[in-house]
C-alpha cells in the first residue's frame, strides 16, 4: 500500500518589500551601533557629542535593535505589531532628530547637524518602505 502526500503551495504573500526593508534596516542599524560603540571618542568629537558615553549608550541600543529586527524579518510570519512598533520607533528618532536640530539642546558641529539630519532623512525613508510593505501584507 503506497500513500500519496500531496501538499499546495500557499499562496505567496506579498511582504517580500517588508523583509527587505526590515533586513536593510537591520543592518544598517548594526552597522551604526558597531560603529558608536567602537569610535566612540573620535565620534563625539567630530559630532559635538559629549561625553563619549552617550555614544556608547546608544550604539549598545542600536545594536540590540538591529539584531532584533534581524530576528523578526527572519521569522515565517511577520507579526504586524512588531513592524508597527518598529515604524513608530522610526517615527519618534525622526521627530526627535528635528526637535534636537531645531532646539539647539546639543553643541552639535556642522558635521553633527548634517548627521543627524541626513541620519532622520534615511530613517524616514526606511520607515515609509516598512509601511508600504505592512499594507502590502494584507
Amino acid at each position: 500500500m503506497t500513500a500519496q502526500v500531496t501538499t499546495q503551495a500557499s499562496p505567496p504573500t506579498r511582504s517580500n518589500l517588508l523583509r527587505y526593508a526590515l533586513r536593510g534596516d537591520a543592518l544598517v542599524t548594526l552597522a551604526i551601533g558597531a560603529i558608536c560603540l567602537a569610535d566612540a571618542q573620535p565620534l563625539a568629537t567630530l559630532l559635538g557629542i559629549q561625553p563619549p558615553l552617550a555614544l556608547e549608550i546608544l550604539g549598545a541600543v542600536l545594536a540590540l535593535y538591529g539584531a532584533f529586527l534581524f530576528y523578526t524579518a527572519a521569522r515565517a510570519q511577520l507579526n504586524r505589531r512588531i513592524v508597527i512598533a518598529a515604524i513608530t520607533l522610526d517615527v519618534i528618532w525622526i521627530t526627535d532628530s528635528a526637535i534636537l536640530l531645531v532646539a539647539g539642546w546639543l553643541p552639535l558641529t556642522s558635521a553633527g547637524m548634517w548627521t543627524v539630519g541626513l541620519i532622520a532623512v534615511a530613517v524616514a525613508v526606511v520607515a515609509e518602505l516598512k509601511f508600504f510593505g505592512l499594507r502590502r501584507m494584507r
